[in-house]
């Protein structure tokens, strides 16, 4: 295998199963290897591989690591793209306004999207006039366009924290 396989390399290979953790592309009879979900998108919150990837898809990916004892290969998708982070992180500077839509009510805030695949949370400690977890729903909903401000950026947890004032 590791003849034949380097880490670093593109390979192509079809998608021959999915799982909650990822999906395992054949690379050629009896050679098969792993995408871990965390390994499909440098942005995108991926729930389940299946929102990424489909049983019997065709993909390039790149060879992550290879375990020859063990006969596993561990391959990643968004490694073909460059990180996009370094430059979200200079777009997205504490104290930037703009607006942004809701893609996500939960019991502690909303996520909001900046862009494509891009994501902050406004905390429900964020959001002004106050609400409480039970009338977020009722004030918002997804799809709304609201205003908004960067708190925090966390280059390290890779994640960006919002304030709100108002619904727009």
């Amino acid at each position: 295998m590791k003849d034949k396989y380097e880490v670093g390399a593109k390979v192509a290979g079809r998608i021959s199963s999915i799982t909650n953790y990822g999906a395992f592309v054949e690379l050629e009879t009896g050679i098969s290897g792993l995408i871990h979900i965390s390994d499909m998108s440098w942005a995108k919150r991926v729930n389940h591989p299946s929102e990424v990837l489909k049983k019997g898809q065709k993909v390039e990916v790149v060879i992550l690591a290879i375990d020859a004892d063990s006969k596993k290969i561990s391959l990643g998708l968004k490694q073909l793209q460059p990180d996009p982070w370094p430059g979200i992180f200079q777009k997205y500077k504490v104290g930037l306004k703009t607006t942004g839509k809701i893609t996500r009510i939960t019991n502690f805030g909303l996520f909001v999207e900046l862009e494509k695949d891009i994501e902050g949370l406004v905390h429900i400690s964020q959001i002004l006039p106050e609400v409480t977890a039970t009338q977020l729903t009722e004030k918002f909903k997804i799809g709304d366009k609201i205003e908004i401000e960067v708190v925090k950026v966390d280059e390290e947890e890779k994640k960006i924290t919002l304030k709100t004032s108002k619904k727009k």
